[in-house]
């Protein structure tokens, strides 16, 4: 059962999540020592809350927390509660100053602040909202600090003329829409930690010509890298998954490694990838969807190293003008060995690391 504490604030019955606070409260509030989460909306237009203390004890809080908390107070032109920024109050500002000690940027807090520029997040910052800074579009350059571990999605999206970011290594995951419609941002350095690309991540980057992806990337989401300017792509041998549409557009490029530990290729993943002449599909893919290399006008050769299921999808969909290579012979097809740790076999010999445990071959 759901605890009830005497000022009628909802928590789960381990007490460890403030599930809801009455409409109607009126004060101040102390959430006590040993919550660790705030459910989303879980103050939702509490409009008599005057001050709330949250405890270090909190490591996330969910969409929504404070919205519609009007009475709770502003520093400068932003709206706190406590260490968590609600929003800007002032949406025409130009530059914003962040309280020291904040720890989270809520969900939308910056969201359409088009005329901000500058805006320096301090090292207290552990956690960026959903859509934090959707649609600053004047905002040029942006450092997260090595505090944050959090990018929620669609944070920077629509951000038209971010040209760089810096992102550190504490991040693990591009978040859907992290980047989405950045049309100026020429550069981003993927932390090294990171093991996901998320839906929509840089779709329409339209500047972004270059790009590396880390050795632990396991999944490159559908319409990540849509309509960028890339000019090459390395996928590593650690990714397994390539989403559907993942490239679609990127006319500007002419070549793809795609890594020997992939085992599916969305529908339309290369479609519109105008200028490609030649591609290598790995002996690990098991599974490509519909009409792979649609637009594609000046693929010549499709190499695959193994018969069966993919070379028939393959003359299905590709027009008589392109070339299946199959080729398994022992120069091209690596020999398999075993991994030590979990005993996988079938391992390409020029695998870095076993796809199952992540060890180091």
């Amino acid at each position: 059962m759901a605890y009830i504490d005497k000022y009628g604030v909802e928590f789960s019955d381990d007490r460890k999540t403030l599930v809801r606070c009455p409409e109607d409260f009126q004060g101040e509030y102390v959430i006590p020592a040993g919550v660790t989460s705030i459910g989303s909306c879980s103050f939702y237009r509490c409009t008599g809350l005057k001050s709330i203390t949250i405890p270090n004890s909190v490591t996330s809080i969910g969409e929504w927390a404070f919205e519609g908390c009007s009475c709770l107070p502003i520093v400068g032109t932003l709206r706190y509660a406590d260490t968590y920024l609600i929003e800007a109050v002032n949406k025409t500002s130009s530059t914003y100053i962040i309280k020291e000690g904040t720890k989270w940027i809520g969900s939308s807090a910056f969201q359409e602040c088009s005329d901000m520029m500058s805006l320096t997040i301090p090292n207290s910052v552990v956690g960026i909202g959903n859509s934090a800074f959707w649609g600053c579009r004047d905002l040029k350059n942006i450092d997260i600090p090595d505090s944050v571990k959090t990018i929620g999605d669609y944070a920077f999206a629509f951000c038209t003329d971010l040209t760089s970011v810096t992102i550190p290594n504490s991040v693990t995951n591009i978040g859907e829409g992290t980047f989405d419609n950045c049309a100026a941002l020429k550069e981003i350095a993927i932390p090294n930690e990171v093991t996901s690309i998320g839906n929509d991540a840089f779709q329409r980057c339209e500047a972004l010509a270059n790009i590396k992806l880390p050795n632990k990337v396991t999944s490159i989401g559908r319409f990540a890298f849509q309509d960028c300017s890339l000019t090459e792509i390395v996928i590593p041998d650690s990714v397994t998954c390539i989403g559907e549409y993942a490239f679609y557009g990127c006319s500007g490029l002419t070549n793809i490694i795609i890594g020997n530990s992939v085992k599916s290729i969305g529908e339309r993943a290369f479609k519109d990838c105008r200028k490609i002449t030649s591609i290598e599909i790995p002996k690990s893919v098991t599974d490509i969807g519909d009409r792979l290399f649609v637009g594609c006008r000046k693929l010549e050769n499709v190499i695959i190293f193994r018969k069966g299921k993919i070379e028939r999808i393959l003359k299905k969909q590709l027009p008589d003008s392109v070339k299946i290579i199959v080729d398994v012979s022992d120069s091209i097809t690596p020999k398999f060995h075993k991994c030590q740790h979990c005993g996988l076999t079938d391992l390409p010999a020029d695998a870095r690391f076993c796809p199952e445990c992540g060890t180091k071959l």
